[in-house]
C-alpha cells in the first residue's frame, strides 16, 4: 500500500562542533515509530508499534520510505504485534516482535519465518554479524541477549546479567555494543570470552535506546526520562580520542537509530515522526 501524501517538515541544519553537521527533515504521521533501518543506502524501513508495545493486538506494521523517489509505502508488512528493532542481511529483513523474531524476504515482501522465543518477555533491538551470520536480540525486561545462526535459526541465550536492561545493540565483531535502558550506560561485550565491561560509569546517562557505529564513532540515543521525557538526546562518542559530543537535543523519545552512508535516521517514538538527516 502506497501512501502518496506524507509530510516533510522542519527542514533545518544543525552543528555541534566541526565534525558533526547535518541537514534534516521530518517524516510524520507514523504510529509510534520505534526503529528506522536504512537498507542499501536508499530505503528506510520503519517499525510502527501502533498501540501498546507489549499487546498482542496485530496492530503493528512496517513502513518503507524511498530516499530516491520520496515514495512512502505506509504498510509493507502488517499484522505484527509490537514491532521494534529492525535489521537486514542480504534479502533477509529481521524484526523483533515482543517474543518472536519475524524474518521477511525483502524482494518477495513475504514472511518466510517466525522464530518464537518462549522465554522472552520484551524483545527490543536486533543486530546481525555479516561475517558469522549470527543474529543477536536484546530482551530488555529479562536482562538477556539471545542469538541464533542463519544456518539453523535455533535460539540460544548469549548472556543474562542482572541489571543489564539491554535496549539497543550493534555488532562490530568481536564486540557487541549494548545500550542499557535502566543503567544509563553502554556496555561492551567481548564475544570471544563473554567479558562484559561498561564504556561509561553507570547512570552517566538516563535511558539509552538506539545505538550504531560508524567510522569508530558510536552514536546513541537517550530518552532522558530522569530530566524531561521531551528532552531526549543523541550523542556521538569517538572511540579513538574518547570525546563525547551532543549532536541533538529536545527529541521526543529518540528510539532505534541507524547511520549508513551519509544518512542518519532518528525515530521519535513519542512524536510519531522520523528525522532524516544528511551529512553536510
Amino acid at each position: 500500500m502506497i501512501k502518496n501524501i506524507f509530510s516533510l517538515i522542519l527542514f533545518f541544519s544543525i552543528s555541534f562542533g566541526q565534525s558533526f553537521k547535518f541537514s534534516c527533515y521530518k517524516l510524520t504521521n507514523f504510529k509510534t515509530p520505534e526503529s528506522a533501518h536504512i537498507y542499501q543506502n536508499r530505503y528506510i524501513f520503519i517499525s510502527n508499534v501502533n498501540g501498546n508495545p507489549i499487546a498482542k493486538d496485530k496492530n503493528g506494521f512496517i513502513s518503507l520510505f524511498d530516499l530516491y523517489t520520496n515514495k512512502f509505502y505506509f504498510q509493507v508488512y502488517t499484522s505484527l504485534n509490537g514491532p521494534k528493532g529492525i535489521t537486514s542481511l542480504g534479502d533477509y529483513l529481521f524484526v523483533t516482535d515482543i517474543d518472536s523474531v519475524k524474518v521477511y524476504s525483502i524482494s518477495k515482501k513475504i514472511l518466510i519465518k517466525n522464530i518464537e522465543i518462549k522465554e522472552a518477555k520484551f524483545l527490543n533491538d536486533i543486530t546481525v554479524d555479516p561475517y558469522t551470520k549470527i543474529v543477536y536480540i536484546s530482551d530488555t525486561q529479562k536482562d538477556t541477549i539471545y542469538y541464533f545462526s542463519l544456518k539453523d535459526f535455533q535460539v540460544h541465550t548469549l548472556i543474562k546479567y542482572k541489571g543489564l536492561s539491554p535496549n539497543g545493540l550493534f555488532i562490530s565483531s568481536p564486540y557487541l555494543f549494548i545500550a542499557s535502558w535502566k543503567e544509563g550506560t553502554i556496555y561492551i561485550l567481548n564475544l570471544k570470552n563473554l567479558i562484559l565491561r561498561p564504556l561509561f560509569p553507570k547512570y552517566t546517562f538516563s535511558n539509552l535506546d538506539g545505538i550504531t557505529l560508524k567510522n569508530n564513532v558510536l552514536y546513541f540515543s537517550d530518552w532522558n526520562i530522569r530530566e524531561n521525557i521531551n528532552n531526549g538526546k543523541l550523542y556521538a562518542f569517538d572511540l579513538r580520542n574518547k570525546k563525547l559530543t551532543l549532536i541533538f537535543d529536545h527529541l521526543k523519545g529518540p528510539a532505534d537509530i541507524d547511520y549508513s552512508g551519509k544518512v542518519l535516521t532518528i525515530p521519535e517514538f513519542l512524536n510519531n515522526d522520523v528525522l532524516i538527516c544528511f551529512e553536510k
